[in-house]
Formats: structure tokens, sequence, C-alpha cells
């Protein structure tokens, strides 16, 4: 409830900098001069549209956002996970700028649950599950993996699901419910697929059990079609 009891754009000065950047899991913050209007016109409508989502703050605060690498006007989202700190490179509009908030707020390794998975659905990329028994094959698993998902950041999404509670759905991406641990990409609102054209060695240990049609062998290159 935090979020909606918070105005759509708080001011963020250097004094509450600190304070506000760590006031929630992910805040955005956007950085553009005080007579900017058009920039601050289009940031107050991205928050207003995802106040439900995020945190925003804003500044014009010039030595602030010099000390934080940022180029105004430009964006950031604080994260209390991953890097921590991502910053915008694309068009300061609200479609795009709706699209990259979206996106950077999903973890690098993240998990599907019935908290997370509309956010995936809606980030707009592919999906990779990695469906895990158990805390072990969780960590080993994520830790293996943390150099393709950076690798393919912003082209695939990465994420564990468990496959006891919620083994049921490799039945609906086509996959043999008998699995220990699986990876398989998965198009949003395109349905399941039988991904035939993967290239990828993820780690010896990763297992692809799949019905019907076989993936070939793995190769060095992650390829999605």
């Amino acid at each position: 409830m935090i979020k909606q009891s918070l105005p759509a754009v708080s001011l963020v000065t250097a004094d509450n900098f600190d304070s506000f950047t760590k006031s929630d899991k992910v805040v955005v913050l956007g950085f553009f001069a005080a007579d900017d209007t058009k920039s601050n016109q289009t940031f107050a409508a991205v928050a207003d549209a995802q106040r439900d989502d995020f945190i925003f703050g804003a500044t014009n605060d010039a030595a602030l956002a010099k000390k934080e690498g940022v180029k105004v006007p430009g964006v950031v989202m604080y994260k209390d996970y991953d890097e921590g700190k991502t910053v915008n490179t694309g068009k300061f509009e609200q479609a795009a700028l709706q699209a990259w908030t979206k996106q950077s707020a999903v973890p690098l390794m993240g998990e599907v649950g019935p908290e997370t998975y509309t956010g995936y659905m809606e980030s707009g990329l592919p999906l990779a599950y990695v469906f895990v028994e158990n805390d072990a094959d969780k960590k080993r698993l994520g830790e293996a993996l943390i150099p393709i998902a950076s690798k393919y950041r912003g082209k695939i999404n990465f994420a564990t699901i468990d496959a006891v509670q919620f083994g049921g759905h490799a039945s609906n991406l086509n996959l043999y419910t008998s699995l220990i641990s699986v990876l398989i990409c998965i198009v949003r609102r395109t349905g399941p697929h039988s991904q035939s054209k993967m290239s990828q060695r993820i780690r010896s240990s990763l297992t692809i059990n799949q019905k019907k049609s076989p993936l070939p062998r793995l190769r060095n290159s992650l390829k999605v079609t």
C-alpha cells in the first residue's frame, strides 16, 4: 500500500536521495531540468500509469545527475537486487519508458510464482523456465545460468519455477512431468511451443527432456526462433 499512499511523483533532492532510492525494492527516478516542461509531463504520465507497480521520484538537481552519471533528461531505476542500478539509454517517451521499466525490473534470475507471473508475461520478452525440485538445485542452476542470463538480458528473461508446486505447468509447456530440471523458452502470448531450434550448452548438469519434438544437440549460443 506504500505506493498508493505516496504522490505519483515524489520530489527528490540531494538530502533525501539515499532514503528515496532505498525506500522500496524498485524505485524509478527521473532527472530533468526544472523548466523542461515536456520531460516533466512525459515522466508524470509514466508515473500515473505505473504508480501501482513502482515508486517514482524526480529531481532537477544537476549536480546529483552528474554524480549519478545521468544525461539529462534521463531516468534511472534503483533496485535492491542484481546490479542495483539501471540507467535508461532509450528514448525519453512514455511508451518507451513504460516498456523499459517493466523489462528492467525483472530480476536477472528470478522465480516464477503467483506474484511474479504477470510481470514476466507483461515484460514482452520470451521466458526461459528453469524447473527445480529443491533449494539446492535452485541455487546451483541459478548460479550456473547467471552468465547466460546476463548475456541475453533484454532479449530473454530467465527464472526458476518450483517443479513440485507447479509441476503441472510442465505439461502446458509440452514437457514430461517427471522432469528434474528443464530449461525451455516460451514466447509471450503465442502459447507454449516445442522449441526445435535452441543452441546453448548451459551446463553439463542441465538436462533437457521434451516431448514430441526433441531438441537438437546444444552448442555455443542460445537462439529461439
